[in-house]
């Protein structure tokens, strides 16, 4: 951690999530990957299960919270690391639209994995300070928008992009309210009480796991990459044979 971070963290009050533990961060990782699992299967499966709907919608801000730590605790984002997550959004892709095609949903439209590498991609871009990378930025975030109706639409990169500004920002407080009101948003147009039920739920999983200190890591590195392939294709799978 460089030493300008160190300065925004110690102005924060929200230090103590800065220094999770890479335990706690696993077991938010597993509660976010199972919520999503379950949402996932009631699409792919047609089940139609209010629950199960409500549960999923604390997934993705689980893992915009975790991207958010990330981000705070490095900095500099590594075109590697976006050239990983290009690579298995393009993989996944496939698998994704098995798993939606049953609610209708078109082949183009691509799924999450893809919103974190715009989100971190556009990001690097801004950060350059190469007025040709601020226009690439600026473009690969308008080609995106119309291809990301089912992963959130616009709302799904403020969120990344609130959830980064949120750890490194003097003033987390506003931000943190600004990141709750972005959760409602994402889900809004489903029902008011799916919206605020996912923003409760989050913030409850988030406080619960926060609060335990615990060492050694549980989840091997890029977990998120290759789990979220695999259920797809499971899922996927299963619905195509139904």
């Amino acid at each position: 951690m460089d030493a300008n971070l160190t300065v925004v963290t110690k102005n924060t009050i929200y230090t103590s999530w800065l220094t999770m533990t890479s335990r706690q961060i696993d077991c938010i990782k597993i509660v976010a990957f199972l919520a999503m699992i379950a949402d996932h299967a009631n699409t792919a499966l047609s089940l139609h299960n209010g629950w199960l709907m409500l549960i999923g919608r604390m997934a993705f801000p689980l893992f915009a919270l975790i991207w958010g730590i990330n981000q705070a605790r490095h900095p500099e984002i590594k075109q590697s690391s976006l050239n990983r997550l290009w690579l298995w959004a393009v993989i996944a892709q496939p698998c994704y639209y098995l798993v939606v095609m049953n609610a209708g949903t078109a082949f183009w439209q691509l799924n999450i994995l893809f919103t974190f590498a715009v989100a971190g991609q556009s990001l690097k871009w801004f950060r350059s300070g190469v007025t040709i990378k601020h226009i690439m930025a600026m473009i690969i975030v308008m080609a995106y928008l119309p291809l990301s109706l089912t992963s959130y639409f616009i709302f799904g990169l403020l969120l990344l992009w609130c959830s980064r500004w949120l750890f490194i920002s003097k003033n987390s407080g506003r931000i943190l309210t600004l990141w709750c009101l972005i959760v409602i948003l994402l889900n809004i147009h489903i029902l008011a009480i799916v919206a605020f039920g996912g923003l409760v739920l989050t913030i409850v999983v988030w406080a619960i796991f926060g609060g335990l200190k615990s060492e050694g890591r549980i989840l091997p590195k890029n977990f998120f990459l290759y789990g979220y392939a695999a259920h797809l294709l499971i899922l996927g799978g299963v619905a195509l044979c139904l």
